[in-house]
C-alpha cells in the first residue's frame, strides 16, 4: 500500500508482513526501499504452492 502523508512524504507498507513499512520523500524511493526489504526477507525462503479445499457454507 502507498499513501501520502500530510507532509507530502510517501508511506509504503505491506499489511501482511510485520514491520514492513517505510517512509520516504518520494514514491520511487519508498518503493525501492520496500522492494529491498521484501527481497532481503525472501532471499533464503523457498515458496511452495499450497493446495487447499474450501468448504462452502449454505
Amino acid at each position: 500500500m502507498l499513501k501520502k502523508t500530510e507532509a507530502g512524504r510517501t508511506v509504503a507498507s505491506i499489511a501482511e508482513l510485520a514491520n514492513f513499512q517505510v517512509k520516504a520523500d518520494t514514491r520511487t524511493e519508498a518503493l525501492t526501499v520496500i522492494q529491498a526489504l521484501v527481497s532481503n526477507r525472501l532471499k533464503n525462503v523457498e515458496l511452495l504452492p499450497l493446495a487447499a479445499s474450501l468448504k462452502q457454507f449454505d
